[in-house]
C-alpha cells in the first residue's frame, strides 16, 4: 500500500529512487514493513527583466506564474521527507548592447534574485546557493531568426555566419528595421532573464505485507523401549536351575514433545 504518491509532474522529471527499510513487524499473520522511497528531483524557473534592468518585476509577463510555482515548490520542500540538494541562480543578458554593460546586468540579476529568494524563502538555511552570470550568444538570436519570415531574413542571417565582432554584428542588424523590431521585440527580451534550478530529494514513505508462512510442528520423538537380559534368582522352592530371558524388543512408544511417558 502507497503511503504517498508522487504527483504527475514530479513523475516525469524523477531519476531512479532508493529505498531504506525503516521498520518491520508481525501483525495479522503479516509481515508489515515500511520504506522511505527517495527520489532525486528537479525543478526549473525562469523570470524576466526590463531592457537594462536588474530590477524583478514580479507582474511583467509569465514571472507571476513562475514565481507562484517556485513559492508552491518552496512550501514543499519544508516537509522533513523533503530534502534541498543544491540551488544554481544564473543571470542572463542579451548579447546587444555593450559587452562590460551586459556581463554587470546579468551578475546584478542573479545576486538581485538570490536576496528576493533569500527574503521570502530562507534559502541560506536548506543550502548553499551558487550564483552565475552569462551573455546570450548570437546564436540564441540566429535559431530565433531562421524559425521565422520576417522580411530580409536571409540577408540577417548571413551577417549572423560572418566573421564580423559582436558589436559589427549588431550594428549590421539595426540597419535592416524589419529584422531588428522583430529582434527587439520577439527575439531579445526573453534572453534578459534569471534561470533559478533546484536539485532536491523527494521522499515518501511505502508499506509492503507479505504472508507469513505457518511454523511447522516439531517431529515426534520415537523411542524404543529394550528389555535387557536379567538373570532370574532361583526360587528357594524351585530347584531348577537359573533361567535367563533373551532380550527381545516388546514394543514402540511414541513421545510427542512435553508429554510425560511413564515406564
Amino acid at each position: 500500500m502507497l503511503l504517498s504518491s508522487l504527483s504527475v509532474e514530479a513523475q516525469q522529471n524523477q531519476q531512479h529512487p532508493d529505498s531504506v527499510l525503516v521498520s518491520s513487524r508481525v501483525e495479522g499473520g503479516e509481515e508489515v514493513r515500511h520504506y522511505r522511497v527517495t527520489t532525486p528531483m528537479e525543478a526549473d524557473y525562469a523570470v524576466h527583466y526590463a531592457i537594462s534592468s536588474a530590477t524583478l518585476n514580479q507582474t511583467m509577463g509569465d514571472n507571476p506564474e513562475e514565481l507562484k510555482a517556485l513559492k508552491m515548490l518552496m512550501q514543499t520542500l519544508k516537509d522533513t521527507m523533503h530534502r534541498v540538494e543544491a540551488i544554481h541562480i544564473t543571470g542572463y543578458a542579451s548579447p546587444d548592447g555593450p559587452e562590460q554593460l551586459n556581463k554587470s546586468l546579468a551578475d546584478h540579476r542573479a545576486s538581485n534574485f538570490k536576496r528576493y529568494a533569500e527574503k521570502q524563502y530562507g534559502l541560506s538555511s536548506q543550502c548553499k546557493v551558487a550564483l552565475g552570470a552569462e551573455i546570450a550568444p548570437w546564436s540564441a538570436v540566429r535559431e530565433k531568426l531562421a524559425q521565422s519570415s520576417v522580411e530580409g531574413r536571409d540577408e540577417a542571417l548571413k551577417i549572423l555566419d560572418s566573421n564580423h565582432t559582436p558589436a559589427e554584428k549588431q550594428a549590421a542588424l539595426k540597419q535592416m528595421p524589419a529584422v531588428w523590431q522583430f529582434l527587439a521585440r520577439e527575439v531579445l527580451p526573453p534572453l534578459r532573464r534569471v534561470e533559478m534550478d533546484v536539485k532536491y530529494n523527494e521522499g515518501r514513505l511505502v508499506e509492503t505485507r507479505m504472508a507469513v508462512a505457518p511454523k511447522p510442528a516439531p517431529a515426534p520423538v520415537v523411542e524404543e523401549v529394550v528389555l535387557v537380559e536379567e538373570k532370574v534368582a532361583p526360587s528357594p522352592d524351585d530347584p531348577c536351575c537359573d533361567e535367563l530371558l533373551t532380550s527381545e524388543t516388546l514394543g514402540i512408544i511414541v513421545a510427542m514433545p512435553g508429554s510425560a511417558v511413564d515406564f
